[in-house]
């Protein structure tokens, strides 16, 4: 599956004092999507089986438009890359209908982590989910963020000693 639409629509316990989607909630609305995209690509199952289960490292969001009281959108979620150890995960917001204004966008890094412990190798991970094709080449800005990221990690570790 290439992507997956999710569709939703704006409740009030979503809002802030601002009358419009609160920041957090865009998360919350996004893990609900990855689980949609999981499910209807045949993935879910396959994890579960397996005793393994998604975990999210880093994720970051840009806003473009509020979404309103009781409005209806979409939350467009597609695989867009992996490294050696995370995969990339892109989830577009759209207000109305799937090829509406975009709302936001939300960039996830995730592990697959085993319940007896550890992180499943990406490339375990690509060989039980049937080795999907590679998809484009991510935004250079993508690698940046997550290189940043393991800086910034690397540096905690080092202050914490």
């Amino acid at each position: 599956m290439d992507r997956c639409l999710t569709p939703f629509r704006v409740l009030p316990t979503d809002l802030d004092l601002a009358v419009h989607v609160n920041n957090g909630v865009y998360f919350s609305l996004c893990d609900l999507a990855r689980m949609d995209f999981m499910i209807r690509a045949g993935t879910y199952q396959r994890l579960v089986q397996r005793r393994w289960f998604p975990v999210v490292v880093s994720e970051t969001i840009q806003f473009h438009r509020a979404l309103m009281p009781f409005e209806r959108f979409f939350i467009e979620t597609q695989l867009i890359g992996w490294d050696e150890r995370t995969f990339f995960i892109q989830h577009r917001v759209f207000r109305h209908r799937p090829d509406g204004e975009l709302a936001a966008e939300v960039i996830v890094r995730g592990v697959m982590v085993r319940k007896a412990g550890g992180t499943v190798p990406v490339p375990e991970l690509l060989a039980a989910l049937g080795s999907p094709t590679p998809p484009e080449p991510m935004a250079p800005w993508i690698m940046d963020w997550a290189n940043s990221m393991d800086a910034n990690r690397e540096r905690y570790k080092r202050d914490s000693r």
